[in-house]
């Protein structure tokens, strides 16, 4: 069975560029490889996208559209610091910090 890498939570604005002009997005949820974004203008699945986010511009391939929503793969995948700065926003505004529990072991 395939299971898709664990998608972090956000609420993070940015401007996805089209060749057709620039658009405001929200990204919704966000790992190193794609995102959920929503966004009011129409984006075909296939079609390759600049995400202007956190002062970096990055190349993204919408891979899904659905009622305003559309999933994103980036090209190339995102560095690990940028998904926690982009999933630490709605961490701390909605639901506190995310429990890290690496520094943990394993009782026996």
């Amino acid at each position: 069975m395939q299971f898709r890498d664990r998608r972090y939570p956000a609420e993070f604005d940015a401007r996805v560029m089209t060749p057709d002009g620039v658009s405001p997005a929200r990204i919704l949820d966000v790992n190193a490889k794609g995102a959920q974004i929503r966004l009011d203008t129409p984006l075909q699945a296939g079609s390759t996208v600049r995400l202007a986010i956190l002062g970096d511009t990055l190349t993204a391939k919408i891979r899904w559209t659905h009622d305003g929503r559309a999933g994103i793969a980036f090209q190339p995948m995102i560095p690990q610091a940028m998904v926690d700065r982009i999933s630490h926003c709605f961490g701390t505004r909605t639901t506190g910090r995310r429990f890290d529990s690496s520094h943990l072991m394993e009782l026996r």
